[in-house]
Formats: C-alpha cells, structure tokens, sequence
C-alpha cells in the first residue's frame, strides 16, 4: 500500500513540478518580450 502511495506522490510531484517549469517558461517569456519593447522604445528616444 505504502508502495503505491509513493508512487502517485511522486507522479503528482512531476505534474505540479512540469506545470509549474511551463508557468516558469511561460513568465520568462512575457518578462523578456516586455525587456524587447523598453529597449525598442529607449533607442527610438
């Protein structure tokens, strides 16, 4: 039983880590695009 347990844990551990690795990507993603458009925006000035 205990066996069994430790093994959905670690399954639901590797969702929530690959999810939260996607949300990672995800936030550096949108912070670099937002970086992209300010130093487009400081060599117009």
């Amino acid at each position: 039983m205990m066996i069994v347990t430790s093994a959905n844990l670690k399954m639901q551990l590797a969702k929530k880590a690959s999810q939260v690795l996607v949300i990672l990507r995800f936030m550096f993603l949108l912070q670099f695009k937002q970086e992209e458009k300010e130093g487009e925006r400081i060599s117009q000035l």
